[in-house]
């Protein structure tokens, strides 16, 4: 299972749990409610690549969740960077510096047929 069908699993379920306790007082489904939806939201910060702070937002749930839903996914900028350029980099920087990368290769590989 992958680590988003498993967020929305946790997040799902967490939510349940923790609004059933409202109509069947105990204590002990709403905390374990509560956790399953903070690890749940724990995960979705972590596959947008945010502070783990961010995941607090789940505690006010459904409005909590439309926030971190539209955080904006920084996984992109780890993937496509080298160790040592800044993570700050924009998008545009760095599909140029891709292209001058492979027009460099290129370059070289036609030297080298020649």
């Amino acid at each position: 299972m992958d680590k988003s069908t498993l967020r929305t699993m946790l997040i799902v379920v967490g939510s349940i749990m923790a609004y059933a306790a409202n109509f069947i007082p105990n204590i002990f489904l709403f905390i374990i409610g509560m956790g399953l939806l903070l690890w749940g939201c724990y995960l979705w910060t972590r596959l947008k690549n945010r502070h783990l702070a961010f995941m607090l937002w789940g505690l006010l749930s459904p409005i909590g969740l439309l926030g971190i839903s539209l955080l904006a996914d920084k996984s992109w900028e780890e993937v496509a960077r080298k160790p040592g350029e800044p993570t700050e980099s924009t998008r545009e920087e760095i599909i140029a510096k891709w292209r001058e990368r492979t027009e460099q290769e290129s370059e070289e590989s036609k030297k080298q047929k020649k």
